[in-house]
């Protein structure tokens, strides 16, 4: 490299003024031969190691750089995304910041769905509801609400029922030989003092002011079991602990409801061989 050269082309490099200095002397021209190779070196690796991003571009100074003979290229420390462009006037130099390598991120395991219980038979298809004929009604000894009466359900004897229906039903008369519903598989309890081992179905209108019997087909027998009409499947009535701790008779009291003037369980009329139950002059009411 000419030294003349060498010289005007590195005013943009004052620190190098006194190496510059010392290499015109015609006797320490061989020793020096080699700087500005060792120079552009020693930027580069600083270039590298600091890995500030900064940019070095030497291609201003017009300097061309050439590797002494019997001088080994030093190895330069590799960088993550470090690009070096060697121009055929100079260097370009770029350092970034190493690219940090993120750790895979763990997908968390899905979350399983809670299974959500089988549902059983509906809850009508649970109770025990037969044909039964009042044969015998008395007065409630202890309560002017209550009527107690003596049902037959097809069993040996007679039940014995409490039923709160004095107000729509004032005499006993207008009970005795009414055919009616009752509801068999349901705990013994006592209403007022008096045993009661069962329960009778009735409607009961919008405003309540009119509530009678759920009434089946004349000719049913007494003990007949109420079914759904359609394709609805009864199953085997629950035991009277089970109705109380499901809540059977409650949740099928939902549903059952009637409409034009018979009796149904989610819009399928309660039947029985003889034909469907009805209720005599309320046309839309709920039954329980």
């Amino acid at each position: 490299l000419p030294i003349s050269t060498l010289s005007t082309r590195a005013k943009m490099l004052p620190f190098t003024s006194s190496i510059l200095a010392t290499a015109r002397s015609v006797s320490n021209r061989p020793a020096f031969s080699h700087v500005p190779y060792r120079t552009t070196r020693t930027f580069r690796t600083a270039s590298i190691l600091l890995q500030e991003g900064a940019v070095a571009s030497w291609y201003d100074t017009g300097l061309r750089l050439a590797e002494p003979e019997g001088v080994a290229q030093p190895e330069v420390p590799e960088a993550s995304s470090t690009v070096c462009s060697w121009y055929d006037t100079g260097v370009r130099l770029t350092a970034t910041e190493p690219t940090k390598q993120s750790e895979p991120v763990k997908e968390a395991p899905p979350k399983s769905l809670p299974t959500p219980p089988l549902e059983g038979p509906p809850a009508f298809a649970k109770l025990d509801v037969r044909v039964g004929k009042i044969v015998e009604a008395w007065e409630h000894p202890d309560s002017d609400k209550l009527w107690c009466e003596k049902i037959d359900v097809g069993e040996p004897e007679p039940r014995q029922i409490a039923s709160g229906i004095r107000r729509w039903y004032p005499t006993a008369d207008t009970l005795e030989g009414k055919n009616v519903l009752v509801v068999c598989n349901l705990k013994a309890a006592k209403l007022g003092g008096v045993a009661s081992n069962g329960m009778v179905l009735c409607v009961s209108s919008g405003d309540k002011e009119v509530v009678e019997f759920v009434e089946p087909p004349a000719d049913a027998p007494a003990g007949e079991r109420v079914i759904c009409s359609g394709d609805f499947e009864m199953d085997v009535p629950a035991s009277p602990n089970q109705v109380k701790k499901k809540k059977l008779l409650e949740k099928a009291c939902e549903e059952l409801k009637a409409v034009d003037n018979v009796a149904t369980y989610r819009g399928l009329p309660l039947t029985t061989a003889s034909g469907p139950c009805t209720t005599p002059t309320v046309s839309i009411g709920t039954i329980s």
